[in-house]
């Protein structure tokens, strides 16, 4: 299993690099909607939506969402009311989580429970590529010539990355108190301190980078935690639909690594609320 792992993340860490950073906006977006689209064939199984022609079904009507957010807004003229949309949505999941949504989704009766898993996939993934898409298409303020937005999705995944790596190796030797045992037994509050630690010197030293100085450079270390917090919240998000849907892994396409969800589930919460930071903070244009 250890094999797999690494040798599925050689291949595909660099796959992902190259592609953030040398894809044009306009492919990069097609190449994300590729992914949200695999992503929403593993959703509709923890939607329980039966036969195959109906998890089809299902990943028709995320691509016709897709294709609907992308006609209606095409640019960041019209895209911040639905980021900030999607930024205020998972801001109260953390809420949610509190509630033990496992038990509540497993006392639904199946068709509403399809219906609550769905609504809730469809907006994850739509709201996910948008934001995303949107990031990578950002210009420097300060230079428009320089190609801002690959950088800021790198970074994106750093921070989601940066979290994982730090509270995996925190958890692991500080972990005792369990951060969300119904959901994720593996998750511990120490463990969540450190992931925010190693993602605020990452911040620091990222804001440097980006050439952010005095409140500019505070109120973006202060949006970069918060998206780190955030992703911590969307991989339990996922979690629990797994769970309440009897899943270990959403599936199976890279190997040692389960399915799409299981790798960009941090990354579907992260990226609104990055970008929202960011726009709501004018620290982009």
């Amino acid at each position: 299993m250890l094999k797999q792992r690494i040798l599925t993340a050689a291949i595909l860490i660099p796959l992902v690099v190259y592609g953030i950073l040398n894809l044009p906006t306009l492919w990069f977006a097609y190449v994300w909607a590729a992914v949200i689209l695999l992503g929403a064939w593993e959703w509709s199984a923890l939607a329980r939506t039966g036969c195959t022609w109906q998890r089809i079904a299902w990943v028709v009507v995320t691509f016709a969402l897709l294709a609907t957010v992308w006609i209606v807004s095409h640019d960041l003229n019209t895209a911040p009311i639905l980021i900030h949309g999607a930024a205020l949505f998972w801001l109260f999941i953390p809420l949610l989580l509190a509630t033990g949504p496992v038990k509540w989704l497993q006392t639904l009766s199946p068709n509403n429970y399809r219906i609550f898993a769905s609504v809730m996939g469809f907006a994850t993934l739509t709201f996910a590529w948008l934001s995303l898409s949107g990031l990578h298409s950002l210009l420097n303020p300060q230079n428009v010539t320089d190609a801002f937005g690959p950088k800021l999705v790198m970074y994106l995944f750093c921070i989601v990355w940066a979290a994982d790596i730090g509270a995996y190796f925190s958890g692991k030797r500080f972990g005792r108190r369990k951060l969300a045992i119904s959901i994720s037994p593996g998750k511990s509050w120490e463990g969540a301190i450190g992931g925010f630690i190693a993602t605020g010197i990452l911040a620091l030293l990222a804001s440097r980078y980006f050439g952010y100085q005095g409140w500019s450079q505070v109120n973006f270390i202060l949006v970069s935690q918060a998206a780190a917090i955030i992703s911590v919240y969307g991989d339990l998000f996922v979690s629990v639909f797994k769970r309440a849907s009897g899943i270990k892994d959403s599936g199976k396409i890279l190997p040692g690594h389960g399915g799409i969800l299981d790798r960009v589930d941090s990354t579907l919460s992260a990226a609104p609320v990055f970008l929202s930071g960011l726009l709501l903070l004018e620290l982009i244009r």
